[in-house]
Order: C-alpha cells, then structure tokens, then sequence
C-alpha cells in the first residue's frame, strides 16, 4: 500500500470522502472479484481501496460468503494487581 493509498484511507475512515461506490450495490462479478483477491491474501483494507468500498462492506459481503467471521471480542474482567504495582 502506497501513501496515497493509506491518504485514501485515512479520509475514508474519517467520513471526510466516502468510497467512490459505497451503497452500490454488490454485482456478482464485485463478489467474484472479491473472493479472490481475499483467496490470494489481500487484506482488508488493500481490497476495499481496489474494489472502492468501504472496510465495513467488505467484511459483511466476507462475512455473507461464509469466508469471514467477525467477532466482538469479549474482555475477560482482569484480576487485581498485586500491592505495590500500579
């Protein structure tokens, strides 16, 4: 990823420049296109900034194809520290 791209990124993440198709909707040639530059070891972000959709949409069309599972990571309650450690 070049440095215009992790600019791209960057305004996209900040709701500054939404992604040039996000909304549109997924045509089945995007989600072949999709499935293989994940099959090849893109990650996220360098597929949504080739496919211009959002990180969010990538992950549910992933996740939709069965290829991609997201979960909420749940914070186990962290035992107390021992005295004198802070």
């Amino acid at each position: 990823m070049n440095d215009y791209d992790r600019q791209d990124l960057i305004k996209q993440r900040a709701g500054l420049e939404p992604p040039a198709h996000e909304g549109d909707y997924w045509s089945d040639e995007d989600r072949a296109r999709l499935k293989c530059l994940f099959d090849m070891g893109f990650g996220i972000s360098e597929i949504a900034l080739e496919l211009r959709r959002g990180e969010p949409a990538i992950c549910q069309q992933l996740e939709q194809m069965g290829l991609f599972e997201h979960k909420r990571r749940r914070h186990k309650k962290r035992p107390a520290l021992p005295s004198g450690i802070s």
